[in-house]
């Protein structure tokens, strides 16, 4: 299910409980994205401006 605001709103007014997942695996898939890519301790980088960012660490 895609979350958005208004349908996490929607669900805390009618049930009073929004699913949260607080901690998230950092196993990556070779195969699909998952939501390991959410964990702080997953390695990634990206560029901005031309310059290459990588965080392999804790943010």
């Amino acid at each position: 299910m895609k979350y958005t605001i208004e349908i996490i709103k929607e669900i805390a007014e009618r049930s009073g409980n929004v699913p949260i997942m607080y901690f998230w695996g950092h196993t990556p898939n070779t195969k699909k994205i998952t939501s390991a890519c959410m964990s702080q301790w997953y390695d990634c980088w990206f560029e901005v401006d031309g310059v290459q960012i990588t965080r392999q660490s804790s943010i």
